[in-house]
């Protein structure tokens, strides 16, 4: 769900993080 949050761009920086760690993956 973080990476999820992260792409939309609602999440705080945390969830950004995440995001990019799944993008990555």
């Amino acid at each position: 769900m973080g990476n999820f949050s992260g792409k939309v761009g609602q999440n705080t920086a945390g969830g950004v993080s995440t995001h990019h760690k799944f993008a990555n993956e």
